[in-house]
């Protein structure tokens, strides 16, 4: 897929990346034989500057949110609604998103997902336009008949450790979504922690010695 990217000028963030281009990228191999797309809204200034998506403390969160879910036990892929980052924290506008939409799709078209969670507005509207982010976290549409769980960008989580509780339910819709709520041997996947002060505890574990970037 980086091969396919190569090149590409659809927009003037490429020349402000330091590794443009950044595509699909394996975050865990599971075993059950399904496969989720994580779409996130461009690579952060870690990623920019590793030139590997999650390579940085967003990265480390959702790993752990997804052991915490059940949800590693299906293979995870992420990529990015806007492919170059730009060094800086500036965002991409939806005129970015918007030319990179055809990357999104052919990643999608290639992966042929059992299911997609997009984390934060833009990276929603990589799929679908015209719905209000807030009043989809915790929900689910569908994109080609895929199943999209979208929730909050992963940085609106960090700051704000109440939201962790919606993160972790829309992982849980996930795991439902294509497993019925069990694996393979019949085993209940999710391990359910009940209260905001349970999930404040586990994001101070999470993030204990992180250097967070606002």
């Amino acid at each position: 897929m980086i091969k396919r990217m190569a090149g590409c000028t659809n927009c003037s963030r490429h020349s402000l990346s330091r590794h443009p281009y950044l595509s699909a990228k394996t975050v865990s191999t599971g075993s059950s034989g399904k496969v989720i797309i994580l779409i996130v809204e461009d690579p952060d200034e870690d990623e920019d500057s590793s030139g590997s998506l999650f390579s940085g403390d967003r990265g480390h969160l959702f790993k752990e949110l997804a052991k915490e879910s059940g949800l590693s036990k299906h293979t995870l892929l992420v990529t990015s609604a806007c492919r170059c980052g730009t060094g800086t924290g500036k965002k991409p506008s939806i005129k970015d998103v918007r030319s990179c939409k055809t990357h999104v799709e052919k990643d999608i078209e290639v992966i042929k997902p059992d299911a997609i969670m997009t984390f934060g507005a833009l990276a929603l509207q990589s799929l679908v336009e015209g719905h209000k982010l807030t009043s989809l976290v915790g929900g689910s549409i569908t994109y080609h008949g895929i199943p999209v769980f979208p929730q909050f960008a992963v940085n609106y989580v960090v700051a704000r450790p109440a939201a962790l509780e919606d993160v972790l339910s829309s992982y849980r819709m996930v795991c439902n979504s294509i497993t019925d709520g069990h694996d393979p041997e019949g085993q209940t996947t999710v391990e359910v922690v009940k209260t905001v002060a349970d999930l404040t505890d586990l994001l101070d574990q999470w993030t204990k010695g992180w250097t967070m970037v606002a």
